[in-house]
């Protein structure tokens, strides 16, 4: 509408100034409306530099922070099929012609494992709209995430705002990964080319029951309480004021169960509605923390965090990184436990092991003596005969990794079948013990000669030594003799 005309002094003369006319136009029905007091002519102006407005290209970017790339291209698809109910859509290329119609691209996103919807990626055009729309992905301290980006007539911003509410409808619905276990990708920015490669994986591991890990009481005991406990009692841990942000590190050798316990987790995770995420590169930790708020509660699983570790006392960027990662202010309220493990714990800096960053370090040991009868039993299954004492065999193979156990249950077969003769025997304690005593002695071989660390004149000494000594106590031999065992050692 038109503001008052003002009379001012200017050069001894009055003027009038006259202010522009502001009309606001929207379209709505079928008639169009004057508002009162606005001339005819002041409304056709309006209309012309609307008509302007909407002639002239505008860009739109809005930016989806909590839709990582792969999210995002499918809450696209999922907001095109709202508004136009299917998905037709353009895309074209630059020739040396012009722009050419091109087939759109279309990348297949697993959604649930094994079932795949083809997602628009790149630059594309949609029905009524004169321009282009485009799928970017942006980066940001927190990592990538889904942008839309268009470049359209001034007409379309309303279409084109109705497609980003539509998109932003469907992220506070958006549960992609939730409840699942899945192997996410976290590329570095330069590497990325396509959202190929940020599309995770889901997770497919073959089930294990728990009753299939056997470890000590005590370590049983551990992880239960530790592990076990925030997954399978989630609200009596948030009722009772337990945090369920956690840091927990399985430490031990090879073999003795660490990769399996992370399968039971898994299974675990799916039954009670948590996200499992397997973590392939320890160093991304930061980024997986961040993906896994976004389904929390949720565990992250990553092996082998010594490799980062190369020196104890190592503060290495990507050391800081996961000690942050781990003891973060962004990661104190989530409902995220971190599980890492380790084949050297001494590799481990303090810093790293300290409580608050990691709230249990777990010893991870090769089954004793009770555990290891269980192990058998487990193993053998019907194959065992009924009532056998498996005390001596238990004590035999006390501190053997489960695989060793495994392999002497396949040898007692072979025992069993030569003494019965049968293709139906079944093992006593008598064929475990006996395949439990080759198996130890092949044990032995494998474990090789002690290397010797001392230096050359370490070595030297002790053999100066160990003659002094004898010639002290009578046992001297001659002096040619001390002679050339010295110069052995020396040479």
């Amino acid at each position: 509408m038109r503001k008052p005309a003002p009379i001012k002094a200017k050069g001894g003369q009055l003027v009038q100034e006259v202010t522009q006319v502001v009309v606001d136009i929207e379209r709505s029905g079928d008639k169009i409306l004057i508002p009162e007091n606005i001339p005819i002519e002041d409304a056709l102006k309006a209309l012309v530099r609307r008509q302007e407005e909407e002639e002239n290209e505008i860009l739109i970017e809005n930016e989806f922070p909590d839709m990582s790339p792969p999210e995002g291209a499918l809450a696209l698809y999922k907001a095109l099929k709202d508004l136009y109910g299917f998905v037709d859509m353009k895309g074209y290329q630059n020739t040396f012609f012009g722009e050419q119609d091109a087939p759109m691209t279309f990348i297949q996103l697993e959604v649930a494992p094994g079932e795949f919807v083809e997602v628009p990626w790149g630059k594309f055009r949609v029905p009524s709209v004169t321009g282009d729309l485009k799928t970017l992905v942006v980066w940001r301290n927190n990592g990538p995430y889904f942008c839309l980006q268009a470049k359209v007539k001034g007409r379309d911003r309303p279409k084109i705002m109705e497609i980003i509410k539509a998109i932003a409808r469907r992220q506070k619905k958006n549960n992609l990964y939730k409840g699942y276990a899945i192997k996410p990708k976290f590329p570095d920015r330069e590497e990325a080319t396509s959202l190929k490669d940020f599309l995770p994986e889901f997770f497919h591991m073959s089930p294990i029951r728990e009753e299939e890990l056997v470890f000590s009481a005590e370590i049983e005991k551990l992880i239960q309480d530790t592990l076990y406990t925030p997954i399978e009692y989630t609200d009596l841990c948030r009722k009772a004021g337990v945090s369920l942000k956690r840091g927990i590190l399985l430490e031990g050798p090879y073999g003795v169960g660490k990769t399996l316990t992370a399968r039971v987790v898994a299974n675990k995770c799916r039954e009670h509605g948590w996200t499992y995420i397997y973590l392939d590169d320890v160093t991304k930790l930061r980024h997986a923390i961040e993906f896994a708020r976004r389904y929390q509660p949720s565990v992250i699983f990553a092996e082998d965090i010594d490799q980062v570790f190369e020196d104890a006392h190592d503060r290495s960027y990507e050391v800081n990184e996961i000690l942050n990662s781990i003891d973060g202010v962004d990661a104190k309220n989530t409902e995220v436990v971190v599980v890492l493990t380790t084949n050297n714990v001494e590799k481990i800096s303090e810093a790293m092991r300290r409580p608050g960053r990691l709230d249990a370090i777990i010893p991870v040991r090769a089954p004793d003596a009770e555990a290891v009868q269980r192990l058998i039993k487990l193993f053998a299954g019907n194959l065992l005969e009924a009532n056998q004492d498996l005390t001596n065999v238990g004590k035999q193979l006390e501190g053997q990794i489960p695989a060793v156990i495994r392999e002497v249950i396949d040898r007692s077969k072979l025992s069993a079948i030569r003494r019965t003769k049968s293709n139906n025997a079944k093992i006593n304690a008598a064929d475990l013990e006996t395949a439990a005593r080759g198996m130890i002695l092949h044990m032995q071989l494998l474990k090789g000669k002690t290397i010797d660390t001392r230096t050359e004149a370490e070595k030297a000494a002790d053999v100066l030594g160990s003659h002094i000594v004898a010639a002290m106590t009578g046992r001297s031999k001659s002096n040619g003799s001390k002679k050339e065992s010295i110069s052995a050692v020396t040479d």
